[in-house]
């Protein structure tokens, strides 16, 4: 039963999207990204703000009716979530689904595929009912066109509708040349007319609309511009408050060059932690464009009276969550440059924050690239830990690369499986596992053991300072 609602879904997706055009499905290929990456890595995610940009750009070109569309069929038919409701499509599949279709109409012309993929309906003129409506092959398109084309009277046309574009063929046609190539002919011809005529609809419409608003170029420009804003700060992971909108808002029409706004965050790993985040913006004098750099995170706890700051890039190479966790002192992955090229490089980073900051005010770096080894699959191996599926077994890996204190089940030598914290410690190769309480049951000494020839490679990898 379970497998007969997920091919129902996919059933009534698939003939959902089968109605739009290439130009459509381009938008809902790239939306459904954003939203695949958006759950692969749990909290909001530096690449996911690269495939938004993508998106950003991209809805650019549509109306608001097509984007509100787009957007409805992926929420409406996807989850994220591990064991979502059957009659849905987990979202990465989806995003397959889309890709295979997308790639098929591309890669594979109509009219010399082998398959059956032809939804073919021949009608004769004054019959009601038609003369073939079968799926076809591009061959037997062919020949049912001759068999209908035989029943035809001079200056007489057969009406044929292929993948839902409709045109005619008249008799003479049928009677001189390749039919086949005149069946691709007339279909693209067909179909290049509708695309025109969708397009102009679509730009009176438009016209209409942006006559209504009665808004000017540069008005436009500041809209489009919030709105990438605003993106720009969910996918940071900064929320989207309506009160912070609204700030954002008036200040991106105000005018000044520079300007910058505070966010609060309730997503500190321990409740005396506070955080704030300061985002600083800058308008260009080349564009007029605002644009957000970078973002401040301020860590507080009154009660060791302690206040940590540290500012980062706004290139989404870290988030909110990650920069909280850099501050509450555990390691994150991200993406550096390169010492050797101009090439990025994932590499694990942590915040010195015993040692005192360098010149531009932040907390040096304590990195460890790819040639440290770091294996993170291995590490869970080695710590035991257990997973109900491989799904949850990805989560957790993902959550752990990114500094979270992430909840767990582990195995001891007598193989009883017990409930804890887990954080991922990178330079020991190893995960600092806790209690519910936070309390630690394990050490460094006793999870790791240093090989002769990494020694070099930590002395070579710690205590120095790169741009993020």
């Amino acid at each position: 039963m379970e497998q007969e609602k997920v091919e129902k879904a996919h059933k009534s997706i698939l003939d959902t999207i089968s109605t739009f055009t290439p130009k459509e499905k381009e938008l809902l290929l790239q939306y459904a990204k954003t939203k695949v990456e958006d759950f692969d890595n749990f909290f909001a995610d530096r690449s996911t703000w690269k495939e938004l940009d993508q998106y950003t750009e991209l809805k650019a070109g549509y109306l608001e009716k097509e984007i509100s569309k787009i957007e409805k069929i992926v929420n409406d038919n996807t989850f994220a979530q591990s064991g979502g409701p059957e009659e849905k499509i987990q979202i990465d599949k989806f995003v397959r689904i889309i890709k295979d279709q997308n790639s098929e109409i591309m890669e594979n012309n109509l009219f010399e595929s082998k398959k059956a993929d032809l939804q073919v309906k021949i009608e004769l003129p004054g019959q009601e009912k038609a003369f073939f409506d079968k799926m076809s092959t591009p061959n037997n398109l062919v020949t049912q066109i001759q068999k209908a084309g035989q029943k035809l009277e001079e200056k007489e046309s057969l009406s044929i509708s292929i993948n839902g574009t409709s045109f005619e063929i008249p008799k003479e046609k049928m009677e001189k040349g390749n039919i086949l190539e005149t069946l691709q002919s007339e279909f693209e011809r067909a179909k290049k007319n509708n695309t025109q005529a969708k397009e102009t609809t679509d730009n009176e419409e438009a016209k209409q609309t942006e006559s209504q608003q009665n808004e000017a170029p540069a008005k436009q420009k500041e809209k489009t511009n919030f709105g990438y804003l605003k993106d720009q700060i969910k996918y940071l992971g900064m929320g989207e408050d309506p009160a912070m909108h609204k700030e954002l808002a008036k200040k991106t029409g105000s005018g000044v060059k520079e300007f910058s706004m505070v966010i609060s965050s309730d997503k500190a790993s321990f409740k005396k932690n506070k955080v704030e985040f300061t985002l600083n913006f800058q308008k260009s004098s080349s564009n007029n464009k605002v644009y957000l750099n970078t973002f401040q995170a301020a860590l507080k706890n009154e009660e060791k009276n302690m206040e940590l700051t540290h500012t980062f890039s706004a290139n989404g190479r870290i988030t909110a969550k990650e920069a909280i966790n850099l501050l509450e002192g555990r390691s994150v992955k991200t993406e550096i440059n390169s010492k050797h090229s101009d090439d990025k490089e994932e590499a694990f980073i942590k915040l010195l924050l015993n040692e005192e900051k360098n010149e531009k005010g932040n907390f040096k770096l304590q990195v460890f690239n790819k040639n440290y080894g770091i294996d993170v699959e291995k590490i869970m191996d080695k710590s035991k830990l257990v997973f109900d599926d491989e799904k949850h077994k990805e989560i957790t890996q993902k959550s752990l690369e990114k500094g979270n204190i992430v909840s767990v089940k582990f195995s001891d030598q007598n193989n009883k499986v017990s409930e804890g914290k887990a954080i991922l410690n990178p330079q020991y190769k190893m995960l600092n596992l806790y209690d519910n309480k936070m309390k630690r049951i394990n050490s460094n000494e006793q999870a790791f053991q240093k090989e002769n020839s990494e020694t070099k490679e930590v002395k070579n990898q710690q205590n120095y300072s790169r741009k993020m």
